[in-house]
């Protein structure tokens, strides 16, 4: 069982699903007692979503006439140095990744006493609120780990590991693109094992070395994670261990290895991950083809 970011509570499955990582009494207090925020060459309109560590806000860009998404710190942590440092360091981490999968930042900065990420604005809706506890179905979800597997190429490429691949950082938009997004416990490969903290990430998705020692990761951890959200694409099921019996030959050999529970096993990058996904896709269509 997760906890709440901001106070510690438990937090059941069923509540995270719901509100992320902070738990109702929390979300219902930040809700209560915050104001829009004002950031120089914005004009904000609402609310789009809360998480554990801020609020992302729609906003608008009226020099450059284009909506953006707005995200601040949340007040409850805003006094707390470390959580602070985080959230900076996720601006500075999404600036470095240009890529079609990965959403753009276009500016982080600090106003007010506040800091701020202003990124692109999905129009869509994450991963999660599509599956519903239903399968894709075989290509949707090939399709959709293949584009998170380029996004993390990208990532791992600079350095990056993003410890926190799920469902609900998945964006597609209504065009049925596929964005990875919120780079909040994101670390770079140079740092990891520094440090020994508190575990981070989502439980259910976590890699087992990642419980163990959450420094300690590398971008296996994130290979991990994708394979577990693949499955639950394929299955519909967030506690599933196999994929359905129908699928190929190939896709099982591959969540196999991306499953499994010593690191030393995954032994496929990301860049690798995608080629095999797509190879399996192909597969499909000529099979569909020749029927």
């Amino acid at each position: 069982m997760s906890v709440c970011a901001v106070c510690g509570r438990p937090l059941p499955e069923s509540q995270e699903r719901r509100f992320g990582a902070t738990c109702p009494e929390c979300v219902l207090s930040f809700a209560a007692a915050e104001a829009w925020p004002e950031v120089p060459g914005l004009d904000v309109h609402g609310v789009l979503g809360k998480g554990g560590m801020g609020v992302v806000y729609d906003a608008f860009q009226p020099r450059l006439r284009r909506r953006v998404a707005l995200k601040v710190l949340s007040p409850h942590l805003a006094f707390d140095e470390a959580f602070m440092a985080r959230f900076q360091a996720e601006g500075l981490l999404l600036a470095r990744l240009q890529h079609p999968h990965v959403v753009t930042v276009f500016d982080v900065g600090v106003h007010g006493g506040l800091p701020y990420i202003v990124m692109e604005r999905v129009e869509g809706r994450t991963l999660r609120s599509r599956l519903r506890g239903k399968p894709l179905g075989l290509s949707t979800s090939l399709e959709i780990a293949g584009a998170v597997c380029d996004a993390l190429a990208c990532a791992h490429a600079a350095g990056v590991v993003h410890r926190d691949v799920k469902p609900e950082n998945i964006l597609i938009d209504d065009a049925g693109w596929v964005k990875l997004a919120d780079f909040g416990l994101a670390k770079e490969a140079s740092d990891i094992g520094t440090k020994r903290r508190k575990r981070v990430g989502t439980p259910r998705y976590m890699a087992p070395e990642q419980i163990a020692n959450p420094e300690a990761v590398d971008a296996r951890a994130d290979l991990y994670a994708l394979g577990r959200v693949l499955l639950e694409m394929l299955s519909g099921k967030l506690t599933s261990d196999e994929p359905p019996r129908t699928s190929p030959p190939a896709l099982r050999a591959l969540l196999k290895i991306l499953l499994a529970a010593d690191p030393r096993r995954r032994r496929l990058s990301a860049a690798e991950s995608s080629a095999r996904l797509a190879r399996i896709r192909s597969g499909i269509k000529r099979s569909a083809k020749e029927r």
